[in-house]
């Protein structure tokens, strides 16, 4: 059996049987494994773009600091802190709600991906994510 026909340049000839080779992995499609690799990389790129754009490392961090602070000072209970602290702890609770979801729904999505039997599977699951709000 001979191989296949490449142009190179303007001279026609037969492949190697190296080249041959080559070009069967070049054009084969990617394995569902290396597609869903690919996908949850994806889906954990974006999960974490969500959650900083919620809430930078920095405020995170700080809000962790502030936290601290208050329960050190003032005891675990927020109704008992101060105003500005019990403000400061509502709206860290509800950036937390927002981060818990997004969380939740890319480990769904994981899943999801891990199940998908083909490719497209997959494709179909990235291009309709379904993020929370």
């Amino acid at each position: 059996m001979s191989n296949p026909m490449i142009q190179v340049g303007d001279a026609v000839r037969e492949m190697t049987a190296d080249e041959h080779a080559q070009y069967l992995i070049d054009t084969s499609p990617p394995a569902l494994v290396d597609v869903q690799a690919d996908a949850v990389t994806k889906i954990k790129a974006d999960a974490e773009a969500r959650i900083l754009a919620i809430m930078p490392e920095f405020k995170q961090r700080n809000t962790l600091a502030l936290a601290a602070e208050a329960i050190t000072t003032h005891g675990p209970d927020p109704t008992l802190w101060p105003q500005d602290l019990q403000d400061a702890n509502t709206v860290a609770t509800a950036a937390w709600t927002a981060i818990k979801a997004i969380r939740a729904h890319s480990d769904a999505l994981e899943i999801q991906i891990a199940a998908a039997g083909t490719p497209a599977d997959v494709d179909t699951i990235l291009a309709n994510p379904g993020w929370p709000a």
